[in-house]
């Protein structure tokens, strides 16, 4: 089997619609990346839809997804920073931009001012 070429950074939003795709999102986060903050982005939406999910479900789906995905570190940061007030963007988003930058990835996500910035959807996979 060849290798990928190409390396993908998923942001939470991303990983979160991946999920719909059961054992499939798999295919698309194994060996691939996603940085710390996702976990803390995640664990809020799962909190925000919890009248409408069956969290314990998403919940051991996402855990599961990520075991398969390299998490970068991210922390207080001064380009993501700089990043950040350049472009008009929150530091959440700048991160995600910055650190795919950094590791020569392609931004997945479904965040507006993320794809404005350059990122790409699920439906570009």
């Amino acid at each position: 089997m060849e290798e990928r070429k190409i390396k993908y950074l998923f942001d939470s939003s991303a990983i979160f619609d991946l999920t719909k795709l059961g054992g499939k999102a798999l295919d698309f986060l194994k060996n691939n990346y996603t940085i710390t903050l996702a976990y803390y982005e995640l664990g809020n939406m799962l909190w925000k839809y919890k009248d409408k999910l069956d969290i314990e479900v998403i919940f051991n789906a996402l855990s599961a997804a990520l075991s398969f995905v390299n998490i970068i570190e991210v922390k207080l940061d001064k380009e993501i920073l700089e990043e950040a007030i350049k472009k008009n963007l929150t530091y959440y988003d700048s991160a995600y931009l910055v650190t795919a930058k950094r590791i020569g990835a392609k931004l997945i996500s479904l965040d507006k001012d993320l794809i404005n910035n350059g990122a790409i959807t699920l439906k570009d996979l």
